[in-house]
């Protein structure tokens, strides 16, 4: 049997400890609270040998001095920047616990232009629609629970501790799903109701017992089982990329990047989206998840009318509804259907709708008696008047006020 080797965290040099304690003081997670002490040992040993000072001495010249010693080590942009987001936080903290203006300037200058910018590569794009079935279609064939997963993947915008989902979590009666994302972070979200078909037929189909929805679901509420589920879901989207010969790479979190793109793309309320997602923000919706496509941008872009001329070239709605229905044309039958939509179009073209802009009307302010009582204050009548119209046709509305 293996031994597990025990470190004794009181061998760190004081600053390191100062970190730990305060990090749990600020509610830091276990995991990240183990990650930075090790980044912070590495910034400790480095200013030691390179200036011979410490974290309490150095400054911003020896931060730099750490950030290109990184890039020189032939690290990823992504891991120096997490590298120094530790020792960013690390002085966020201390500024926080003295109140020195030296070091809230390092923090400061630390965080605004210190971190290497996000680099947003393929692998953080959602999926497109064809990509998207074919992956579908590839776990489909393939039987077992791959197809499942994904689907839960795809339906409720989960991460891949979702492999973890517990039996008694999702409740079916409510459709609702409730679980805990991250340690201390319990989130409910709606159940769509075709998972809820799919995961009810998985339950009564599996030939085996078991607390969780998945065959190795493990407790997420602990390191090694979310661990454990990480591997698992990743795995599943490994083999399917593998399997099908998928020329871009499929991981958990693009199911929940897809999810997001599609619902901003139907018109869902971003508030509604948030809540799916289980944000904390809705503005963390938008700015990393709810993506626009460019070629939606340029479409509605082109129908802008900037000039603001007499015949404006924006569409009425009637024509935009025949503009969307020619990608709807029957197998087979494609040139019978564009000469109909064209027949439709040219109709709407001669319409008045599509260029005459709506008849503006004006309102007249009636004028109200003064009353004493809210009872003694009968219903007004308001008259809007055409101004295009013969005086005779006047619309009248009928309007209660209460006082």
């Amino acid at each position: 049997m293996k031994r597990v080797k025990r470190v004794n965290w009181s061998r760190d040099p004081e600053a390191i400890r100062e970190f730990v304690a305060m990090a749990k003081a600020d509610g830091f997670r276990l995991s990240s609270i183990v990650s930075g002490r090790m980044v912070l040992l590495r910034y400790s040993r480095f200013l030691s040998k390179q200036f011979k000072s410490d974290l309490y001495e150095a400054g911003w010249h020896e931060f730099l001095a750490y950030k290109s010693y990184l890039a020189d080590a032939g690290l990823s942009r992504a891991t120096i920047r997490s590298y120094l987001s530790y020792v960013g936080s690390y002085y966020r903290l201390l500024a926080q616990a003295t109140q020195l203006e030296s070091i809230s300037t390092l923090c400061g200058r630390i965080r605004t232009v210190g971190l290497p910018r996000r680099t947003w590569s393929e692998r953080r794009r959602p999926f497109d629609s064809t990509t998207l079935a074919k992956i579908l279609r590839i776990a489909r064939r393939r039987g077992g629970e791959d197809y499942i997963f994904l689907l839960t993947l795809l339906y409720t915008g989960g991460r891949a501790q979702f492999y973890g989902l517990k039996v008694r979590e999702v409740n079916f009666r409510r459709m609702e799903i409730s679980t805990v994302v991250k340690p201390g972070k319990r989130i409910t979200i709606p159940l769509h109701p075709a998972l809820a078909e799919v995961l009810q037929n998985h339950l009564s189909q599996r030939p085996y017992q078991s607390l969780y929805l998945f065959r190795r679901g493990r407790d997420p509420m602990t390191r090694k089982g979310m661990q454990t589920n990480r591997q698992n879901a990743w795995r599943i989207c490994k083999r399917i990329e593998d399997g099908g010969r998928i020329r871009e790479p499929v991981y958990p979190h693009r199911f929940r990047k897809t999810l997001a793109t599609i619902g901003r793309k139907a018109g869902m309320d971003p508030q509604f989206v948030q809540a799916i997602l289980g944000h904390e923000t809705v503005m963390a919706t938008l700015d990393h998840y709810a993506q626009v496509d460019l070629e939606d941008v340029k479409r509605e872009f082109a129908r802008l009318d900037l000039l603001g001329n007499s015949n404006p070239t924006y569409p009425s709605k009637r024509a935009r509804l025949l503009e969307e229905l020619v990608r709807f044309a029957p197998k087979d039958r494609e040139q019978e259907w564009s000469i109909h939509i064209e027949a439709l179009m040219a109709i709407a073209r001669d319409s008045a709708e599509l260029f005459d802009p709506p008849t503006s009307h004006k309102y007249f302010r009636v004028t109200r008696r003064h009353h004493t009582t809210a009872k003694a204050a009968p219903g007004q009548t308001v008259t809007r008047v055409a101004p295009d119209l013969p005086q005779h046709l006047e619309l009248t509305q009928e309007v209660k006020s209460q006082i």
